[in-house]
């Protein structure tokens, strides 16, 4: 073989391996290509992934909120409609004692609750609202206790003072403040 064939024999050669080589490195590029490409594709999954379990995180948390502002409205509504109703009840109740109060039959409770009390205390005195003094000589003729004046309007019923025991508000307006405090105790639990 001469100078030139065995020149092109080596060339070519050369071109071979350098063909080859460069198609091994071409290869490893795509291939570092397709890691970098696999490994970025998979950061922004990730990245989604929890993007995503944020946004439902936050949609569970308004879900939640909007659930207790309702709740929260739905207990303050109640409230007020059972204020409401109490209201209205005492009311109502009140005009019955008002009512009951111009019957004949308060003569009759008056009498007969001033004398369980004048059984059991001795030097009872009697305090009536102005409008129920037309009263008093009746409940201190039959009954014997002393009966005064109250300045305070009870709306009706009677204070009595003894030695023993002091005050006892029998008026039908502390009756009622009681309740009425009960009730709101009651509604509370």
């Amino acid at each position: 073989m001469n100078i030139e064939e065995k020149l092109e024999s080596f060339l070519k050669k050369v071109m071979t391996e350098a063909s080859q080589k460069n198609l091994k490195i071409m290869d490893e590029i795509d291939a570092e290509q397709q890691r970098e490409l696999v490994e970025a594709q998979q950061r922004e999954l990730r990245k989604a992934e929890e993007a995503i379990r944020a946004a439902e995180h936050k949609a569970v948390q308004m879900r939640e909120r909007a659930a207790a502002a309702a709740a929260l409205e739905s207990k303050k509504a109640l409230i007020v409609r059972r204020n409401q109703m109490l209201c209205e009840l005492f009311e109502g109740t009140e005009r019955r004692l008002e009512a009951f109060t111009c019957s004949p039959e308060y003569a009759d409770y008056l009498r007969n609750a001033i004398r369980s009390l004048a059984e059991r205390y001795s030097e009872l005195t009697i305090h009536l609202r102005s409008e129920d003094m037309t009263y008093a000589s009746m409940i201190s003729d039959t009954i014997g206790v002393n009966v005064q004046p109250s300045p305070d309007n009870f709306l009706g019923g009677f204070i009595a003072s003894t030695a023993k025991r002091g005050i006892l508000d029998k008026s039908f307006k502390s009756r009622l403040e009681q309740e009425r405090e009960r009730f709101s105790l009651e509604l509370i639990k």
